[in-house]
């Protein structure tokens, strides 16, 4: 033991600075590492993957262990290849903005630290889809047509989000249930070769993904036979009828699909054809025949989409009736008065009587109608100025008024025109012609203007009958039937052609003539070239003519100032021109008669007993003009006979009374007084002739 008193007292500072450099030393060990060391931090467990909608947010989450644990989240926008830092990411919850398709496929990783100790979890991928939307059907399928053994194809479309899974259904009960096509599930099936036996089955699609669904409209497949081109079984057979009768072809034919027909004429002995109007029936009827149509061959045309076939032609033959008079001559209607053919077979007449034309010996106006005295045995009657003939059962001609049955020269009684065995008479201004037994045309009368068609014209008027010549000087035979105007006559051959000569409506399309009382007015002095083939009934006025073609339709030509021509206008023309027929009116017409300002005709097969009319309804009267067309009076019986004067019409009935309608000047309506009635048609008891069913039935 040490004693020094200065030893003792420096022994604690020793032991002090010892105390302190351990203390520094344990620090400075400390810094270096030694001891123990906080512990790693733990991810026990991983972000997931995560699904979200457009438009929403998604939550990331990691759970983790470790002392005073630190967060960073990071994205990775290139499948990991390269990272970066959230802001603000610092929590083991990360959630993201509201996402957008753009992030869709989005990497998402989170760095986790403990006592300078960082952890990266796993990477995770972000999904983002578009916002459902409701399935709806943008394309509709449509019904299908097609032959057996061929496949139909039925197509529709939907959209929808998520996009629509597609299923095909079938029908077979009309759409009361259905059933799933195994392997139809795109957005057009195909059905394969069909039968006949699926002929009516429904087709729908079926639009579905999840949270809705949709059904298209249903359609229908028509399976038909296969195609088979039209094969003729029964073949129309030849038709013999006495005019005026008509005459009924019928053909018959097979073929997939039914046929359709249509009926043509030839009346070349077969060397043309050309459709008949209307006629696309299996059965064709004909027009009320005149022997003019006598010759004629018809024949079907069965057509489909696999071919046409062609009938057989049948040959028409009309023979003439010995007892009966062509129903044109039953009544006529002159410039100012009206005759008709009683049912007793004498003559009644009316209207103006200054000549004596309506009554022999009496220069007395009629306003209703009187007996003709010394007449028997009468078929057929004409009217022209000043003038009246009649026909007897011999085809003796018999006139009386002015100069004989001429109109020219002084004012007779009965008289006979020198011939016999005339078929058919008609009257002009000044001339006559008739037809004779050899159906040579004959005429007489004025011949200023080459009535008479002799190739030159005379002032001296001939009062003898002679023969019409052709341009080549021939006679002019095969006539059946004759139309009169002012100055001129048209013939209907019995081959369908009609010529005409004199100065009027020629219808030839030679230059109209200046200074005359018509526009259109052109000059013939012989028969022309026809103006017209195929027809089977003509008339005419001063100024037009019009023709019923066989195939259905009128032809009319020459003057128009009243839309008398039919065609939609007033101009006047110089050639043929079809009547214009929107409605479908003059289908089988049989009967044309005319004023000098209208037309009417009448069908074969009428429902009633109107008459289908076009012009002017009265004379000058402009307001009532019709250029087309139109159904005209209220009577309900059928009409067998029509005659046209100046300005008035009459119509024959089937059960022998007569009405007219018209002007009324002189009495010529003969329903007493002398009042117009300008209906454009019959219209019963106004235009009644006075004294009931009294005429040629």
């Amino acid at each position: 033991m040490n004693s020094h008193p200065a030893a003792q007292r420096s022994r604690p500072l020793w032991l002090s600075l010892c105390s302190v450099l351990l203390s520094i030393l344990m620090t400075a060990l400390a810094a270096c590492g030694g001891g123990d060391t906080a512990p790693a931090p733990t991810i026990s467990v991983q972000p997931a993957d995560t699904s979200t909608v457009a438009g929403s947010a998604a939550t990331l989450s990691v759970t983790a262990s470790g002392t005073d644990i630190g967060y960073q989240w990071q994205s990775s926008s290139d499948g990991g290849t390269s990272w970066r830092d959230i802001a603000a990411a610092t929590q083991a919850s990360h959630t993201t903005p509201a996402t957008s398709a753009a992030d869709n496929g989005k990497r998402f990783r989170v760095i986790v630290s403990a006592g300078g100790i960082s952890v990266t979890s796993s990477a995770v991928t972000l999904s983002v889809t578009d916002a459902a939307v409701a399935v709806a059907i943008t394309v509709q399928p449509f019904d299908q047509s097609v032959t057996a053994g061929s496949a139909a194809a039925f197509t529709a479309a939907a959209t929808g989000t998520p996009a629509p899974n597609l299923q095909w259904q079938r029908s077979t009960d009309g759409g009361a249930s259905w059933s799933n096509i195994a392997d139809a599930s795109a957005s057009t099936h195909n059905t394969g070769p069909t039968g006949l036996a699926q002929n009516g089955e429904r087709y729908r699609l079926v639009a579905s993904n999840g949270s809705s669904s949709a059904t298209s409209n249903a359609a229908l497949l028509s399976v038909t036979a296969a195609a088979q081109a039209p094969l003729i079984t029964a073949q129309p057979a030849n038709a013999s009828v006495t005019a005026p009768a008509m005459a009924t072809f019928t053909a018959s034919a097979s073929g997939v699909p039914t046929p359709t027909w249509q009926w043509q004429l030839s009346t070349d002995s077969g060397t043309t054809w050309a459709n008949i109007n209307g006629a696309t029936a299996a059965s064709y009827a004909t027009p009320a025949t005149a022997v003019a149509d006598s010759g004629r061959r018809y024949r079907a045309v069965a057509s489909n989409s696999a071919g046409t076939a062609n009938s057989n032609a049948a040959v028409l033959t009309v023979t003439a009736s010995a007892t009966t008079p062509p129903a044109f001559a039953k009544i006529a209607a002159g410039e100012s008065h009206t005759c008709a053919v009683k049912a007793d077979a004498t003559v009644a007449c009316w209207g103006k009587g200054s000549s004596r034309e309506v009554l022999p010996g009496s220069g007395i106006n009629q306003d209703i109608p009187v007996t003709v005295p010394g007449l028997s045995g009468i078929t057929q009657v004409a009217v022209g100025f000043q003038r009246s003939c009649a026909l007897d059962a011999n085809g003796g001609l018999l006139c009386w008024g002015r100069g004989n049955g001429t109109g020219i020269g002084t004012v007779t009684d009965i008289a006979n025109v020198p011939h016999t065995g005339i078929k058919a008479i008609v009257l002009g201004a000044y001339h006559g012609c008739f037809i004779d037994a050899a159906t040579t045309v004959q005429c007489w009368g004025d011949d200023s203007v080459g009535q008479l068609g002799q190739g030159s014209a005379s002032i001296t008027p001939a009062v003898n009958p002679v023969i019409v010549r052709r341009l080549n000087s021939e006679p002019l035979t095969g006539a059946v039937s004759l139309a009169a105007g002012s100055f001129y006559t048209c013939a209907l051959k019995s081959d369908g052609d009609v010529v005409c000569w004199g100065r009027g409506a020629i219808g030839d399309g030679s230059p109209a003539l200046a200074g005359f009382e018509a526009t259109g007015t052109q000059l013939a002095l012989r028969a022309i070239v026809p103006a017209v083939t195929g027809a089977n009934a003509i008339a005419s006025s001063g100024g037009h003519v019009c023709a019923a073609m066989a195939i259905g339709g009128i032809k009319c030509w020459g003057e128009n100032s009243s839309g008398q021509l039919g065609n939609g206008n007033r101009v006047p023309q110089l050639l043929p021109i079809s009547v214009a027929d929107p409605q479908g009116l003059l289908a089988g017409v049989s009967k044309i008669a005319m004023e000098a300002k209208n037309t009417c005709a009448v069908r074969a097969d009428p429902a009633n007993g109107q008459v289908i009319c076009w012009g002017s309804v009265a004379p000058n009267h402009i307001n009532n003009l019709y250029t087309a067309p139109t159904a005209k009076g209220t009577s309900t019986q059928l009409i067998s006979a029509l005659s046209g004067g100046f300005e008035h019409t009459c119509a024959l009935l089937a059960d022998g009374a007569m009405e007219c309608w018209g002007g009324n000047p002189f009495g010529q309506l003969g329903i007493g007084g002398t009042i117009g009635v300008f209906t454009g048609g019959p219209t019963p008891p106004g235009t009644s002739v006075i004294g009931g069913a009294i005429f040629w039935k």
